[in-house]
């Protein structure tokens, strides 16, 4: 029986490794801080042992939306409501800004602006 995975499962299961953890080991061979290639690491799975949670969070929020709004991932993940929580947000104001966000790239597409 075959079972569909998508993602950042589907890349573990190719290659031992998912986008994220391949981004944090070329940002520290660059000299990235570490908490911008923690944040590239753990930007789909909830974790509170990174060196900034606050950024963590907007780089894991900002990954929910652009996946939400059809960039990205085929798959729309969870995001974790600690996160949520942190920015004093819930689902009704997130959908609220994919909705903002999504009608202003419509406004950008009907006035021929590249994005």
């Amino acid at each position: 029986q075959q079972k569909d995975i998508f993602g950042s499962d589907a890349e573990f299961r190719l290659i031992s490794l998912n986008h994220g953890q391949i981004g944090a080991m070329m940002l520290d061979k660059w000299k990235f801080p570490l908490e911008i290639s923690q944040c590239a690491a753990f930007h789909h799975k909830y974790v509170t042992e990174v060196k900034d949670m606050e950024l963590l969070g907007i780089v894991t929020m900002a990954n929910y939306i652009s996946n939400s709004l059809g960039f990205g991932s085929t798959r729309v993940e969870p995001i974790n409501e600690d996160i949520m929580r942190n920015f004093s947000m819930n689902f009704d104001s997130l959908k609220l800004i994919i909705t903002e966000i999504s009608e202003i790239l419509s406004h950008m597409e009907i006035l021929s602006i590249e994005i």
